[in-house]
């Protein structure tokens, strides 16, 4: 269950991205993503074109912590690790220790924005490397845990293969595309809005402070990752590999052990600041900004996610196996009693030399009685309309022709198998053959009021089974449109299990009564 102060921690967080948002116009998600990224104490990188508030997203971010120095920085290619790291002390130099000034700078920062990230030199991407894995910088002899809680980087372009930036760009856990505002109000309202969005905008007693911060990352280390969600995981990166088999002309989709630990902190984050001490399905759609490398995965990677969350995601354990059994059993049960296979005989035309049907009373020679013969295909082809193109056959008993000629022929409507020719009637010679027919019983009256009551009671099993899913969505699953860093709408997709299960019963109701309405109807 969820304790009382958890559920205060999810509102008091929720006051803060509702004030950090306000006036971020088309910028929310990347504020919530970044918050959430800070109390995870994981890097977020944003990729995108100049002017579009990169920098203000961490500035704006700063305000949530309180007493929170942030740095920015500019990196150019002949930038030096003084100006992101401190200077070296000139008094420290004196008595032979190499150490820097590093008091405002990074390593004295809880929030970094560092734009231009990939233009960073060797010496700045080593050091960098262990701030932002393991929080700590080597001072001279001395290794100092530094204040970062987030480090913002940004860049209009990925880094480039071959130039040894593979560690740092996968240090960055959250990955975000930030474009240009798409809707035309929202961007009337940005440029006219006179807000000044540089200010503190978070009230005192809303801000998080050192402590707290230090108490969540131990209750975020306690969050339970629940099976349900560790199997979602693992078809995704099933899905990816066979992916990337059958895209050998696409660069394959590679997700590092790292990343994906690093996800589960994410999730455990997400999950604490919810209310939740157990990671939810909802959660697992923040993975799609975890796992790609290029802009051109971005739609591939979220596909892949949120079709691993539509199989494998809210279940509560109904199996409708038995009751499919159950239903199967007694719909056998009922064409047994009610079909029964007999024998009838049949009149049917009688085939001559494979492909004719004979033709009885009519002859062609007053000498030698030679009978008249239709093709088979020709017969079949008739219809209550004259053919004047119908050709009708002189055949001697082997089968050999001896004439044949066309007449005006066409189905007579008195009686099966005749024929009208040139306005006089033939029949058809046929024969008697014997053929299986079902036959239809009715149930007797005991009979039919037992399968009633089965009927109940298997539709009764139904019932309960849809008002435990429909229970389940509105108590347990409440929290699932109020998560704090997922779009409410992506709830559908992870609702899709229950909702197909739901869909199956339905159908299974149908059936019953299916079986229902058949023995009912016999007579």
């Amino acid at each position: 269950m969820e304790g009382h102060s958890n559920s205060q921690i999810k509102e008091r967080i929720k006051l803060i991205l509702d004030k950090l948002c306000n006036g971020m116009y088309e910028r929310e998600h990347e504020i919530r993503l970044a918050l959430l990224a800070s109390i995870a104490g994981e890097s977020i990188f944003l990729l995108g074109p100049p002017g579009v508030a990169k920098s203000l997203i961490a500035r704006r971010i700063k305000y949530a912590y309180k007493d929170a120095k942030s740095f920015e920085y500019l990196m150019g290619r002949f930038s030096t690790p003084d100006e992101i790291f401190g200077p070296i002390s000139v008094s420290k130099l004196k008595e032979d220790k190499y150490e820097r000034i590093i008091d405002g700078y990074l390593p004295d920062s809880e929030i970094v924005f560092l734009d231009e990230i990939w233009k960073a030199s060797p010496a700045i991407q080593n050091s960098l490397l262990t701030a932002i894995n393991e929080k700590i910088f080597r001072n001279g002899t001395k290794e100092i845990k530094i204040k970062m809680k987030l480090l913002i980087a940004a860049s209009n372009e990925l880094p480039r293969k071959g130039e040894g930036l593979e560690a740092l760009w996968d240090r960055f856990i959250i990955r975000l595309y930030v474009d240009n505002i798409k809707d035309e109000n929202n961007f009337n309202k940005m440029i006219t809005d006179t807000k000044n969005l540089y200010e503190d905008c978070i009230p005192e007693e809303l801000k998080i402070t050192n402590e707290e911060y230090e108490q969540w990352q131990k209750e975020i280390d306690k969050v339970e990752v629940p099976p349900e969600v560790l199997e979602i995981i693992n078809v995704i990166r099933k899905m990816i590999v066979i992916r990337n088999e059958k895209n050998k002309d696409k660069e394959p989709i590679y997700v590092s052990d790292r990343r994906w630990k690093k996800i589960v902190r994410i999730s455990r984050t997400s999950a604490f600041l919810n209310g939740r001490n157990k990671v939810d399905i909802m959660d697992c759609f923040l993975i799609p900004y975890c796992i790609w490398n290029n802009v051109e995965e971005i739609e591939e990677v979220k596909n892949i996610v949120y079709e691993a969350i539509a199989k494998y995601g809210y279940n509560i354990g109904i199996d409708i196996t038995p009751i499919k059994k159950e239903i199967e059993d007694l719909k056998k049960e009922i064409e047994e009693k009610t079909k029964k296979e007999i024998e009838v005989e049949e009149k049917v035309p009688k085939v001559y030399f494979d492909k004719y049907y004979k033709i009885k009373g009519l002859y062609y020679s007053s000498y030698r009685q030679y009978n008249g013969y239709i093709l088979i295909s020709d017969y079949n082809n008739l219809s209550d309309v004259v053919d004047k193109e119908i050709k009708i056959y002189c055949l001697y008993d082997n089968g050999r022709g001896y004439s044949s000629e066309y007449c005006d022929v066409k189905k007579t409507s008195t009686n099966e198998h005749k024929i009208e020719i040139n306005g006089k009637i033939y029949e058809i010679e046929c024969e008697t053959k014997k053929k299986k027919e079902i036959k239809y019983i009715p149930p007797d009256e005991s009979t039919k009021q037992e399968w009633n009551k089965r009927i109940g009671e298997i539709n009764e099993k139904l019932d309960n089974l849809i008002l435990k899913i429909s229970e389940y969505k509105k108590r347990d699953l409440e929290h699932a449109k109020t998560n704090l860093f997922v779009d409410s709408e992506l709830a559908n997709i992870a609702f899709a299990n229950l909702d197909r299960t739901s869909g199956e019963i339905a159908k299974l109701k149908v059936e019953l009564e299916k079986l229902r309405d058949y023995y009912e109807r016999l007579k």
